[in-house]
């Protein structure tokens, strides 16, 4: 789906200019029934228990987080902010060793995610793996992050998985991870 979101965003620039379009798309895309098509995708990719290689689109980059990709990535990787979430997260081999130590992402985590993509209570850089995190705070010291990738055809949450608070305040504070200003 997040190929259509793709072509919506392109259409949408032309119609309305750049700003525009990314404000109409994003406040769509966080509409309540694209959130409850995630969760039924998520549901249903669950369910069926292994990845057909498909993805949803789940929101747009923040124009910070565009520029810092772009500092750090040559322009030829430099891709779309429509975010694409891979449903190998939710049903494959990633999601069943987060589900064997115990920091898979439950349903909440996924509502949230879906509702709140453009306000994360964190943008950090994560200048190790060069991606864009997105981390939302679930209470109980909880964090859900979220690991995004770019690049030329595509930009991908490549890992969704929960964290404790205090790992994500350690890297910050060693500079592993950086807040996007």
């Amino acid at each position: 789906s997040h190929l259509m979101d793709q072509l919506w965003l392109d259409k949408a620039k032309a119609a309305l200019g750049d700003q525009a379009a990314l404000e109409a798309v994003a406040k769509d895309m966080a509409s309540e029934a694209r959130v409850r098509g995630f969760i039924a995708w998520m549901r249903t990719t669950a369910g069926m228990g292994y990845a057909q290689n498909r993805t949803y689109g789940v929101g747009l980059l923040s124009n910070k987080a565009m520029a810092q990709f772009a500092k750090h990535l040559p322009e030829s990787r430099m891709g779309s902010p429509v975010v694409a979430f891979q449903d190998h997260l939710i049903a494959g081999k990633k999601a069943r060793r987060h589900a064997a130590v115990g920091d898979a992402l439950d349903l909440d985590a996924y509502e949230r995610i879906v509702r709140d993509f453009g306000k994360p209570d964190y943008e950090l850089w994560d200048t190790q793996n060069k991606h864009v995190l997105h981390v939302f705070d679930m209470g109980n010291g909880q964090l859900a992050k979220l690991a995004i990738n770019m690049y030329a055809d595509r930009t991908v949450v490549e890992s969704a998985f929960y964290v404790p608070s205090i790992t994500v305040e350690g890297a910050i504070k060693g500079g592993e991870f950086i807040p996007i200003q």
